[in-house]
């Protein structure tokens, strides 16, 4: 019999052995690092805003720009997943300008593309797409103004350049002498067909002594051209000649009723229809004139034009003689492209051109996929995530003895490890009571020790920051029981509770006498 019995204690004690490695291996409290699956990215982001070229204007990469999406729904987009650019621009001059979808360039890949930080590839101009429309049609036209006064003359669509000739009106002459000629402006202006402009012609003296009106051309509020009317005579001497001015410059006009000098105008029709200056024969001077000659389309390119616009020097692998390309930052394109003769050079910022504060223009990304940057602790706060705008996860695991910290921006510091709590003992005689005890959990405010079913009792207890707890002692163990150490940590707004300790207490078997 006492063999029996030591053998029973043999097995017990074998078993229990077997148990307790078990849980020696298996570092209570301590989860493997599990990567969480990334946030769902959008799939694109739209380009907002404009370009300039150089011998066009505007580019408008997004029908949002001037809120024409009802009428004409356009965008240019980046895939963030392919880094594509896909769809189309507008240019009031040459019309659409495709992106993505691209075959035949002139040499690497046709599509656009981000690379890095830097833009790659094609885009064209689809008026360009084909034999029969290699050079755009340059249109042309002139409008006359005879009637004195002021009319609102609205430049046909398309429109890049007037050329204006404007006389002011002759003075008024007595019964002898002659009264001043009205001045001649001849000038060419860049414009858009949005611009406002405003011509008055005008009337010329009609009486000894008076003087002519002014012809001028105003555009958006500014005065662009301006010829003088000419002085009035009131005696036998001769009236004065009016003056003229563009973009600052004055030159006297004609007097005696002759045609002002050269720049300024030559034409023989101005002696004999307008401008002139009254005389003995005809005492009332002649009233002014305006011409504007307008251009739209395009200017005919040297060569013909294929539509084809290159984003970056690498296309063609010139930078070494023209380093040129379009740059993408965090939120805004910067640099240049290049579309030949026609286009020119195209810039994408400002800042490209030094015109912010006369022409404040970039072209920008719109919502991003994940908004701005952000950090969050994860994984328990042993891993600080940080998330770009672009949706790119880079993941840091915290050092030894750190942990995710919300009051530090969710980056790694100083941190409780886990295996907080230390038991009197974890293997215990049925209805024994166990110390637990633990250092004071710095970073945290509020915290929980709770307890699976003990029996009939479940034991639980809770503390704050401000009065700390760091030990207590069970209520008589009657069976296996689990304890969890959970706490919030400080400045963490959703208050979420993140456990930093599990054991177990286990009851050792009774042993009978046989």
């Amino acid at each position: 019999m006492p063999n029996s019995i030591s053998r029973i204690i043999s097995y017990v004690l074998g078993i229990a052995l077997i148990i307790s490695s078990i849980y020696a291996v298996q570092a209570p409290g301590v989860s493997p690092y599990i990567p969480e699956a990334p946030e769902a990215r959008a799939s694109s982001v739209e380009l907002m805003g404009y370009a300039w070229s150089e011998n066009l204007g505007w580019i408008s990469m997004n029908c949002a720009n001037d809120s024409s999406c009802g009428s004409s729904d356009y965008k240019v987009t980046l895939d963030t997943v392919t880094n594509n650019l896909t769809g189309y621009a507008w240019n009031d001059k040459i019309g659409w300008i495709q992106f993505g979808g691209l075959s035949g360039c002139p040499a690497g890949t046709c599509d656009a593309r981000k690379d890095g930080t830097e833009l790659k590839g094609w885009a064209r101009a689809v008026m360009g797409d084909g034999a029969s429309a290699a050079s755009p049609t340059l249109g042309t036209g002139t409008t006359t103004f005879s009637t004195v006064g002021v009319s609102l003359y609205a430049l046909p669509t398309g429109t890049y350049e007037i050329a204006v000739r404007a006389w002011g009106g002759g003075g008024g002459a007595a019964s002898s002498g002659t009264a001043g000629g009205g001045a001649g402006v001849a000038a060419s202006f860049s414009v858009s067909d949005s611009d406002t402009v405003t011509v008055t012609v005008g009337a010329g003296g009609t009486a000894a002594g008076t003087n002519g009106g002014a012809s001028t051309v105003v555009r958006n509020g500014t005065t662009i051209a301006n010829a003088g009317g000419g002085g009035g005579s009131t005696g036998i001497g001769n009236g004065t000649g009016g003056n003229a001015s563009v973009s600052g410059a004055i030159s006297g006009g004609g007097s005696s009723g002759t045609v002002p000098n050269p720049p300024y105008m030559t034409d023989a029709a101005y002696v004999t229809n307008v401008g002139v200056g009254g005389s003995s024969a005809s005492r009332a001077g002649r009233n002014g004139y305006v011409s504007i000659a307008y251009k739209t389309s395009i200017p005919a390119p040297t060569n013909n034009w294929d539509g084809w616009i290159s984003l970056s020097c690498s296309n063609t692998s010139s930078c070494g003689t023209s380093d040129y390309g379009v740059d993408m930052g965090a939120t805004d394109f910067s640099g240049f492209a290049w579309g030949s003769d026609v286009v020119g050079w195209i810039s994408t910022n400002c800042l490209d051109t030094g015109s912010c504060a006369s022409a404040n223009y970039r072209v920008y990304l719109g919502a991003l996929p994940c908004g701005s940057a952000s950090y969050q602790c994860v994984s328990g706060d042993t891993v600080s995530r940080y998330t770009d705008a672009w949706c790119n996860i880079t993941d840091t695991t915290c050092n030894v003895g750190e942990m995710c910290r919300t009051d530090m921006g969710n980056l790694c510091g100083p941190g409780n490890p886990t295996g907080q709590l230390v038991f009197s003992s974890q293997r215990v005689r049925k209805g024994t009571q166990v110390d637990i005890s633990w250092p004071t959990l710095a970073y945290y405010d509020t915290c929980y020790l709770t307890a699976t079913p003990n029996g009939g009792v479940t034991d639980s207890w809770s503390w704050s920051s401000s009065t700390p707890l760091t030990s207590v002692q069970t209520s008589p163990i009657q069976n296996e029981v689990t304890y969890t150490l959970s706490c919030t940590q400080i400045g963490d707004v959703s208050a979420s509770q993140q456990t930093l300790d599990t054991e177990r207490v286990l009851v050792l078997p009774s042993i009978r006498e046989f």
